[in-house]
């Protein structure tokens, strides 16, 4: 049976979408290029009146870096879900803050322990690590070495 929804979500990222899924109620997963996350949010904000986003979670899946945009539509009790690859060889994307200003914490987040750049982000600095932490590198990245163990320090 079609889902009103989903067909929805098909038209509103068009050609945008490389793989839209519907794998269980309530949950749709969009794929799209990173070159297209404003134009496939600000998509999804029109048609959806999306004004928040979950989180956006970020994973070194080994060449790449995942996001993941999940937006709840409390109308319609869906999440869609937007996802993404950034490569860790050119870790920049452009931020969606200006659409849904609430992504701002979530990019510092990725950018901070990631290193993924959001272009055009209001305000790009560390969130949790401490102030000292300089150029020690992003802590979730898979290839990620702790230089204070190398130094001798701390634990």
């Amino acid at each position: 049976m079609a889902d009103p929804i989903v067909d929805r979500v098909k038209s509103s990222l068009g050609s945008m979408a490389l793989n839209i899924e519907n794998p269980r109620l309530h949950r749709i997963y969009a794929t799209v290029p990173r070159e297209q996350i404003v134009a496939a949010t600000t998509a999804l904000h029109k048609e959806f009146d999306t004004r928040y986003i979950c989180v956006i979670g970020a994973r070194d899946i080994g060449d790449n870096i995942e996001l993941v945009y999940p937006f709840a539509l409390e109308k319609e009790e869906r999440l869609i879900v937007l996802k993404t690859l950034v490569p860790k060889s050119d870790p920049n994307i452009d931020t969606i803050s200006k659409v849904i200003p609430g992504a701002v914490l979530y990019e510092r987040e990725a950018f901070e322990m990631l290193g993924v750049n959001f272009r055009d982000h209001p305000q790009m600095e560390i969130l949790f690590l401490p102030e000292t932490w300089g150029d020690k590198g992003n802590p979730l990245r898979k290839d990620w070495t702790d230089p204070r163990k190398a130094e001798g320090g701390e634990q």
